[in-house]
């Protein structure tokens, strides 16, 4: 796998944004956290401190279309939520730079 095939998207949230150092992605199902670490270092030049996955089961949703009730199951997900070693930090989510 490349290492740009495994971050899919930045999950922002309120909760990653409290905790300094701390970044939140959703990651391909398929990568562990060696591939994870690895694909952080080779993209961004970074040393990982800690990782820690996780993945997210479906979740059963309604929709209301023409006065009926229509369910589907949303996707499971799975998240790779990773602090850096002290002084490194991704330039491109930090606060301070925008």
């Amino acid at each position: 796998m490349h290492f740009k095939d495994i971050f899919k998207k930045v999950l922002i949230t309120e909760k990653s944004e409290l905790k300094k150092g701390i970044y939140v992605f959703s990651v391909d199902k398929r990568a562990d956290k060696p591939e994870i670490c690895a694909a952080v270092k080779a993209l961004w030049g970074v040393d990982v401190a800690k990782i820690n996955t996780v993945i997210m089961p479906r979740k059963n949703k309604r929709a209301l279309s023409k006065g009926r009730g229509r369910f589907y199951k949303t996707a499971s997900v799975k998240k790779a939520i990773f602090s850096l070693k002290s002084g490194q930090k991704l330039s491109f989510l930090d606060q301070e730079s925008k």
